[in-house]
C-alpha cells in the first residue's frame, strides 16, 4: 500500500539554545526558490544568486513549533551577527531540498 513520504526535518540548536528544525521545502517552495534564483542569474553569477537567496531559503525552512522562525529580513540581520550559523543552516536545508550548492559554487 502507499504510504506518502515524511517531509524531511533535522533539528539544530541556535547559538543561544533554542532548539529549532530546519526541513525541505516543498514541490511549490522549491520551484519558486528555482524560478527566483534562474531571475537573479540573468547576468550575475550564481554563487551571487545563491547568496540573495540565503535569507529567503531559511525563512520558508527553518521552523520553531512547526512556524517559521523569522522573516528573510531578520534572517538578514541575524547572518550578520551570526554568519557561520547562517551559512550552516543554509546548507543543511539546501541538501534536505534537494539542491546541490556545492556545485553551484564551484560555477
Amino acid at each position: 500500500m502507499f504510504t506518502p513520504p515524511v517531509l524531511k526535518r533535522e533539528p539544530y540548536t541556535l547559538p543561544d539554545g533554542t532548539e529549532v528544525e530546519v526541513r525541505a521545502l516543498l514541490l511549490t517552495e522549491r520551484l519558486a526558490v528555482r524560478r527566483q534564483v534562474t531571475e537573479l542569474t540573468a547576468g550575475k553569477g550564481v554563487e551571487e544568486s545563491l547568496v540573495l537567496m540565503v535569507p529567503k531559503l531559511l525563512a520558508m525552512s527553518v521552523e520553531l513549533d512547526r512556524k517559521p522562525l523569522m522573516t528573510a529580513a531578520q534572517w538578514d540581520e541575524y547572518g550578520a551577527s551570526y554568519p557561520t550559523e547562517t551559512m550552516e543552516l543554509f546548507n543543511k536545508s539546501s541538501d534536505l531540498s534537494g539542491f546541490n550548492v556545492g556545485a553551484a559554487e564551484k560555477n
